[in-house]
């Protein structure tokens, strides 16, 4: 099993720290789509509004069908 198949069927909430800059968007992407599956959500904590603006921007072209509040 992978580690993101672990966080994907973790039962508990996580904190994940330190994924790459290019690769929070796809990772948030996954995880969002495999918590709405199951009826829970995801949030993400940018260190500015230009980082959670860019990351907002990258993860919804990733997951279009999901909403994303800024």
């Amino acid at each position: 099993m992978t580690d993101l198949q672990r966080i994907i069927k973790a039962t508990e909430p996580l904190t994940l720290a330190r994924a790459q800059t290019g690769f929070q968007p796809w990772l948030l992407a996954d995880l969002a789509r495999a918590a709405a599956a199951r009826g829970g959500r995801t949030m993400f904590v940018a260190a500015d509004d230009q980082a959670m603006a860019a990351v907002a921007d990258a993860a919804a072209y990733f997951a279009p069908e999901l909403g994303i509040l800024q």
